[in-house]
Formats: structure tokens, sequence, C-alpha cells
């Protein structure tokens, strides 16, 4: 590498591997197997540090500082390592992940940032998502107020410009009263478009929440599942004697009260038609009896 400056060597160099292979150097936090191009003119030379130890004249290695140059995210070697846990920033959230995971969740952030950290399910979140749906739903009533309003006024404005039939259909005529019905028309389409697109965001917000909610629930109920599996498991590994006779006991209990439930649901059934058929002669030999008197 020898003693020319670091960004010399930086503008020529194409990083190949990054951290797929090689473990990371607890000392420095840097990845301990890295592989880089150096490309001069035509010949093109593969580089690998003793270790990937940063010297005293080069502190970054060659990915890293490949990676400030660029403006990478989690180019800094304390986010490059798996064991470092960054500073607590909503820009990066890192909980122990790698760098290529690292980049992305940074990196998409960038892009577009997470509508609200705090989950919305409950608590201060919830609170907040309905706070915030109140506030957009008077948002909207009020600019549906305010263009009702607006379009009142103009077309009062033009029946005062113009009394008769005949004075509005040649007003109709000219090019002023044309231009300002395409803006009117333009400006309608807009605001349709704009609160359908409200709409939708808000719909898939409400669909993001309860995907979430039932993700939870499912992992809870799985969880839940897996221990009572564990627990059945680690009861009937063991098979000895004294369980097997356990097992029958059971068993011929559970026999026996279905049996019994059974005798006593006929019993049942039989004595209600008993009932029925006593209460109904009854009755038909009352109905004889007074017609015969």
């Amino acid at each position: 590498m020898g003693n020319h400056s670091i960004f010399q060597t930086i503008s020529a160099v194409r990083i190949l591997a990054d951290t797929n292979g090689g473990q990371f150097h607890p000392q420095n936090c840097l990845p301990n197997s890295v592989r880089a191009v150096r490309v001069s003119g035509n010949a093109v030379r593969t580089h690998q540090r003793n270790g990937n130890v940063p010297s005293r004249k080069e502190p970054y290695s060659i990915p890293t500082l490949g990676r400030m140059r660029a403006g990478l995210p989690g180019c800094h070697p304390h986010l490059l390592a798996r064991h470092a846990v960054a500073p607590p920033t909503p820009a990066t959230r890192l909980r122990h992940s790698s760098t290529r995971t690292i980049q992305r969740q940074v990196i998409q952030e960038r892009i577009r940032p997470q509508e609200s950290p705090i989950p919305m399910t409950h608590g201060i979140g919830k609170r907040q998502a309905l706070k915030e749906e109140d506030e957009e739903q008077e948002e909207e009533e009020e600019e549906e107020e305010e263009e009702e309003e607006e379009e009142e006024e103009e077309e009062e404005e033009e029946r005062s410009r113009l009394g008769s039939c005949e004075a509005i259909r040649a007003r109709r005529r000219t090019r002023n009263w044309r231009r300002r019905r395409r803006r009117r028309r333009r400006r309608r389409r807009r605001r349709r478009r704009r609160r359908r697109r409200r709409r939708r965001r808000r719909r898939r917000r409400r669909r993001r929440m309860r995907r979430r909610r039932r993700r939870r629930r499912r992992r809870r109920r799985r969880r839940r599942r897996r221990r009572r599996r564990r627990r059945r498991r680690r009861r009937t590994r063991t098979r000895t004697r004294t369980m097997m006779m356990m097992r029958r006991r059971r068993r011929r209990r559970r026999r026996r009260r279905r049996r019994r439930r059974r005798r006593r649901r006929r019993r049942r059934r039989r004595r209600r038609r008993r009932r029925r058929r006593r209460r109904r002669r009854r009755r038909r030999g009352e109905e004889g009896e007074g017609r015969r008197g």
C-alpha cells in the first residue's frame, strides 16, 4: 500500500467482497477479511491486508474508506461491527445486525421516513393516531365547505353580471369564460385526486395496523402452542409401566362417564315422551266427555 495518501487509494478502489466470509475483529470493530481491487490504468491488482487491521497512518480499512467517500450510510467503523450498538438516534435504528441490513434500514429511512416510531396499537400511539385522523377529517370538511362557498360565490357573481338568458349565452361564447371554466374543472379534478390519495393513505395505514396486530397475535399464539407442545413432549417421552397403567385408568373412567351420560339422556327423553303422551290422552278424553254430555 505504501506511504501515499489514503484518498488516492480510495479513488482507485472497488469493493469486491464485503462481510460475507469474514468475521469481525473485536478490537477495532472492522471486518477481519476484506478484499479490494486497486485499479491503475490497465493493471488490476488485488490487495489484501494482513488481517485488515488498520495502521496508525491509515486508521480505516479500504471498504470503509470507499463507503465514506461514496457517502453511504453505516460507513463509520463502529457501525460496521455486529456486536457494536449504534447511538440511539431515530435515523439509524440498529439492533445487533450486520452491515448490509443496517445500510438497507438507513437508506430506506432516508428515502421515505417512517410515519411514526410509536406503535399505533395501544396507549400513546393509539391516541396520536386517533388525533391525526380527527384533524384530517376536520381539514377535509373545511376544504369542502370552502370549495362549495367559492363555487356559490362565482355563480352569484355570474348571475349578477349577466341578467338575461341572452346575455349569459353571449358571455359563454367569449374566451375568458371558457378559460375560467377550464380552470374550475382542473381545480375540481385536483381536489378529487387529493381526496382519493388521502383516503388511500388512510386505508393503507389502517391495513398496516391490522396486519401488525394480526401478526403479533399469531406470534403470541404460536409461542404459546410451542410451549404447550414442549411440555406435552416432555411428559410423554419416558413411557413407564405406571404411566401406561394411569392412561388405561383414565380411558376407562372416560368411557364410563360417556356411558352414564348417554343412559341419562335416553331416560330423560323417554320420560318426556311419556309425559307428552299422557297430556295428549287427557286432553282428548276431557274433550270427548264434554261432547258426549
